[in-house]
């Protein structure tokens, strides 16, 4: 293999990871969270060389008290998310809209609430946090790094709503009839499909609605496991085409005599 092949193949197989939605909602995953843990990095690195010891001790101390008082006043609603999001059908953007706006909310409350009583459970943060535009910046970041703990569940929902539909060579091998051959184009019927799921939480049984696909992908329901999808396959579903007086074929290719 030529060093041209290998580059040209590496292009072909990111470029056919990329089109798929969940393999490249799972590489955007795993991207934030090397470049938000690196930015940490970074941050912690320059503020130890920069500043004494005592100043970068109060200072974590009061981003610990930031990210707890924003995970506890956003009441879980990231779990909230995973759960409801995928079936909420065109719902969902309110919903996330009201999830980040509770999560919020609560969370500048709660922050409000810790600032005023700062000299009786964190008086050693009353130098930093006690003059108004450190205590409003605090507030703030509690607010956002509230909405920020949510994002990546939200991301993983609103992707994951997309039910993904299979097809495999193994139902038609074994259907296939002499009648079946001679037709242009045979619609099989799918067989009955089997759903397996470890399960570690025996007292919780999963939602009904979650295996049913009910909300396909855009465009052709098949657009993410067909290789001959297009652009137009992603985008818009395909119109009926009467191959026969009993059969209607669903494909953007058909009509030009490739499906």
């Amino acid at each position: 293999m030529t060093v041209v092949e290998l580059v040209t193949g590496t292009r072909q197989r990111l470029h056919g990871v990329w089109q798929e939605s969940l393999a490249r909602t799972g590489h955007l995953l795993v991207a934030n969270s090397v470049l938000t843990a690196g930015a940490g990095v970074l941050y912690w690195l320059l503020a130890a060389r920069l500043y004494l010891p005592a100043v970068v001790g109060v200072n974590s101390a009061a981003i610990s008290a930031m990210m707890l008082l924003a995970g506890a006043a956003q009441l879980n609603l990231m779990s909230a998310l995973l759960r409801f999001l995928p079936t909420s059908g065109r719902a969902a953007g309110r919903m996330i809209r009201n999830a980040y706006l509770v999560g919020a909310g609560l969370s500048g409350v709660v922050a409000v609430g810790f600032l005023l009583g700062l000299r009786f459970w964190a008086p050693a943060l009353t130098g930093l946090l006690g003059p108004i535009p450190n205590a409003a910046g605090f507030v703030v970041a509690t607010m956002l790094w509230a909405m920020f703990v949510m994002q990546d569940n939200a991301l993983v929902a609103g992707t994951y709503g997309s039910g993904t539909w299979i097809t495999n060579d193994i139902l038609p091998l074994g259907t296939t009839t002499t009648e079946i051959e001679r037709e242009p184009t045979h619609l099989f019927k799918p067989a009955g499909a089997i759903r397996v799921r470890r399960n570690v939480n025996q007292d919780t049984p999963f939602p009904p609605e979650v295996p049913h696909a009910l909300n396909p992908p855009p465009g052709c329901h098949f657009n993410p496991r067909c290789p001959h999808a297009m652009a137009v396959c992603r985008e818009r579903y395909p119109e009926a085409s009467l191959d026969t007086a009993t059969h209607v074929v669903h494909c953007h290719l058909y009509p030009e005599g490739k499906g």
